[in-house]
């Protein structure tokens, strides 16, 4: 199946789809991809319904994309990234399975990509500076 997809910016892709080649590969990229729009929909505080309804979608479609049973067009995926206010190269960077790191991961990113330039460069400043203090053997108790 080919499908052609718009970008901003008037860039048209054609993309072809070969699920019938390697289908255990296609169901662990939709499962991993579910996977991450549920958590980065859950640090945002959104429920399956109020994703769905904003961009387009039923909220039984959201549920079967978050639990890897349906696939999703790039279009939605698109708009999914905006509702969740992450970039589309985010959303789409997939990690091998649900671990506490990547859902920390996702949290800070969500919680990142909504700071202004000044407030994540001080954030990240009182986060390194704090880092170092306590990673210094007479700063205290350290890192374990």
């Amino acid at each position: 199946m080919t499908s052609q997809v718009m970008l901003p910016g008037s860039t048209t892709f054609w993309i072809k789809l070969r699920a019938s080649t390697c289908p255990g590969r296609m169901s662990a990229i939709e499962e991993r991809l579910g996977q991450k729009i549920a958590r980065l929909r859950r640090a945002a505080g959104h429920t399956q319904a109020e994703l769905a309804e904003r961009v387009g979608l039923q909220p039984e479609h959201i549920n079967r994309v978050e639990n890897g049973k349906r696939g999703v067009s790039i279009e939605a995926i698109a708009n999914i990234a905006d509702v969740l206010g992450v970039e589309l190269h985010d959303l789409c960077r997939l990690q091998d399975k649900d671990d506490p790191k990547s859902a920390a991961l996702d949290r800070l990113l969500w919680f990142g990509s909504r700071l202004s330039i000044s407030e994540l460069e001080l954030v990240m400043g009182v986060g390194a500076a704090v880092l170092d203090h306590l990673r210094r053997p007479e700063g205290g108790a350290g890192l374990a």
